[in-house]
C-alpha cells in the first residue's frame, strides 16, 4: 500500500490528471473502472480515453509522501504539470468530511473567488444564466419538445388487464394517503366554491389546454 501522487498521462500529449491517495494501487484499479464504464468524476479525462486506446495511458507513481503532505504536494503537480484532464485545479483529495479542515474549505474559497473575478461580464453573465425551461409551465415544454414515451400512444388491451389485475392484487397492502376515501367538511366546500367564483380560465390557458389535447390525439 502506497501513499502519494500519481498522475494519469496521455502518452502521446503528455497531458495527465493528477491525484493522491494513501493507497495508490487501489486508486488505479478505481480509475480503471469508472473509465470502462464511462463514469469517471473528470469529464476530460473520460472524453480523451474515449478517443483513445487504454493503451495510450499510463498510470504513474510520482511521488511517496505521507499521508498528511498528500494535498499539499498534489496541489504542488497540479500548478506545475500540464494538468489539463483535472477539472478543477485545487487539490480535493475525496470527500470524506475530516480531510475538509477550514483551511481547505478556505483554500477552496480563495480559488473560487479569484477565479470569478478573471471572468469577462459576459462569461459572468453566461454562467449565471438560467436553464432552459426554467419558470416554464410543463404543459409549454412537452409541446415544444413531446417525449418519446406514451404521449399520443395507448396501452394495448392486455397491459391494460394487466395493470387492473396488479392493482387490484394490491388493494389489500396499499396504504391510502391524502384523501383517498374521505370527503371535504361543507365549510370547507363552500370555501372552494368561493374561491373560485367569477374566476374564469386566461383564453392563453384555454388555448393551451385544447392544443395539448389536440396534441396528445395526433
Amino acid at each position: 500500500m502506497t501513499c502519494g501522487v500519481y498522475v494519469v498521462r496521455l502518452k502521446r500529449t503528455n497531458k495527465v490528471y493528477v491525484g493522491s491517495s494513501v493507497n495508490v494501487e487501489v486508486r488505479f484499479k478505481q480509475h480503471r473502472k469508472s473509465l470502462n464504464l464511462h463514469q469517471h468524476t473528470s469529464a476530460y479525462l473520460q472524453n480523451s480515453w474515449n478517443s483513445h486506446s487504454s493503451s495510450s495511458f499510463v498510470f504513474e507513481l510520482i511521488e511517496e509522501c505521507p499521508k498528511e503532505e498528500r494535498f499539499v504536494r498534489e496541489q504542488f503537480y497540479i500548478d506545475t504539470l500540464n494538468s489539463c484532464f483535472n477539472m478543477s485545479k485545487l487539490a480535493a483529495g475525496g470527500s470524506r468530511k475530516e480531510d475538509w479542515t477550514e483551511e481547505r474549505c478556505a483554500a477552496l474559497a480563495e480559488s473560487c473567488r479569484r477565479e470569478y473575478a478573471a471572468l469577462s461580464p459576459a462569461e459572468r453573465k453566461f454562467r449565471a444564466r438560467k436553464p432552459q425551461g426554467f419558470g416554464a409551465k410543463m404543459s409549454a415544454i412537452l409541446l415544444e419538445n413531446p417525449s418519446s414515451g406514451m404521449l399520443g400512444k395507448h396501452h394495448r388491451e392486455e397491459s391494460k388487464q394487466k395493470s387492473r389485475e396488479s392493482n387490484i392484487r394490491a388493494l389489500p397492502t396499499r396504504k391510502f394517503v391524502g384523501m383517498t376515501g374521505k370527503k371535504h367538511k361543507p365549510e370547507t366546500l363552500a370555501k372552494m366554491a368561493a374561491a373560485k367564483l367569477g374566476k374564469k380560465q386566461s383564453p392563453e390557458h384555454v388555448a393551451a389546454r385544447f392544443a395539448w389535447r389536440d396534441k396528445a390525439k395526433n
